[in-house]
């Protein structure tokens, strides 16, 4: 009797009340399971973007610091090679300016240059300092050379170490009469007066960075119809000049010696958003304009 009735009490199967509670349990466990899924991707996909926008502004301190290191080749102490302009455009971006030499040989006004003209720049003429007419063959010859090799016209940068005042323009020929050496600008009027002996003339590379909204552009030779984009996503371009001393300036003008800086510390900060969320990241390096060491 007991053996029969063990048997019927264990082929009655799960009551209803017992299929209920089960079944709430799984599903309690796969809900759980799929929240935890669903936040392991989330997270995932979250460190996909940080990580993505740690590489764009690791790449991008390259790229400017690379510039900043060659920043002052072949130019003096007195040319502003690095210029740093506070809050430019924008309350997050400055403007950093870096210049570089492309020639050893630099030509010197030997004649006035009126703004408003358009007339020849003469580099040797006379018996002044830098401006004789023999000590200058080499130098045309070096500059009409380089002009053959760039097809013919090359942008030069023209500057008066008085006024630091400076432009660039296009020459197109060199002249050799009379005991003068000369080039000519291929159109257009000066927007400054250079002076003999204070003015001179460089073959520049010139890189400028700064933020259009939240794009990184460079701005090659002041060709600013011409911007070059070079990260997006940009929020805050940050430049702080750091002096021999250790103290740290915001700005550089033309009258800044370039020479008493130790470095330039470059401050970025990207952005992206996930799930309508901002995900931002900011890294900061210092580089060094090497060519400090040759003053």
């Amino acid at each position: 009797m007991n053996w029969k009735q063990s048997t019927q009490h264990s082929d009655s199967g799960f009551t209803l009340l017992e299929l209920l509670v089960a079944a709430t349990l799984g599903f309690l466990v796969l809900g759980l399971l799929l929240s935890s899924t669903i936040a392991s991707k989330n997270l995932f996909q979250a460190d996909v973007i940080r990580t993505r926008i740690n590489q764009d502004l690791r790449g991008t301190l390259d790229i400017i610091g690379s510039q900043i290191r060659v920043a002052g080749e072949n130019l003096s102490s007195s040319f502003p090679a690095i210029i740093l302009e506070n809050n430019a455009n924008g309350a997050n971006s400055d403007r950093l300016t870096l210049r570089r030499n492309l020639l050893d040989e630099i030509l010197k006004v030997c004649v006035e240059i009126p703004a408003g003209t358009n007339i020849d720049i003469v580099f040797a003429t006379g018996s002044e300092p830098g401006c004789s007419y023999s000590d200058n063959t080499h130098n045309y010859q070096r500059w009409s050379a380089y002009r053959t090799e760039q097809n013919g016209s090359v942008e030069a940068f023209i500057f008066d170490g008085s006024s630091k005042n400076g432009e660039f323009f296009l020459y197109n020929s060199e002249f050799d009469a009379s005991g003068e050496y000369g080039i000519s600008r291929a159109g257009g009027a000066w927007e400054h007066t250079y002076s003999a002996q204070a003015g001179a003339v460089y073959i520049l590379e010139q890189w400028t960075f700064e933020l259009d909204e939240q794009t990184l552009q460079l701005i090659v030779n002041n060709d600013t119809a011409n911007p070059l984009n070079v990260a997006f996503g940009i929020t805050e371009f940050q430049v702080v000049a750091i002096a021999q001393d250790g103290s740290e300036l915001d700005s550089l003008d033309t009258t800044d010696s370039w020479t008493d800086l130790r470095s330039l510390r470059i401050t970025l900060t990207g952005q992206d958003t996930f799930r309508n969320e901002p995900i931002s990241r900011t890294l900061s390096t210092e580089f060094f304009p090497r060519n400090i060491l040759s003053h």
